[in-house]
């Protein structure tokens, strides 16, 4: 596999806006998982479903620190970006 000139892929994959049911049960979220690719330790997925905006982060453990810790700053910073637009 060739060396890449990047490492880390983030993916936008738009969902249904309407709701989703399994055995008479409602779909209320979904969550992406991105391909770990070799030399790509970090795959963000993003997709919208039912009129909201889920993301997915998976990691891989021995390349990067905690991937729930940086999704948490993720959510800070929309969080931060949402008051300052008001």
């Amino acid at each position: 596999m060739s060396k890449r000139i990047f490492n880390l892929v983030v993916t936008n994959v738009p969902g249904p806006q309407f709701p989703r049911y399994a055995a008479g049960a409602t779909m209320l979220e979904m969550f992406p998982v991105g391909p770990l690719a070799m030399g790509q330790p970090l795959p963000i997925g993003l997709t919208f479903y039912d009129g909201g905006a889920f993301s997915g982060f998976h990691g891989d453990r021995d390349a990067i620190p905690p991937v729930d810790v940086l999704a948490g700053m993720v959510g800070e910073a929309l969080d931060e970006l949402v008051s300052t637009a008001g």
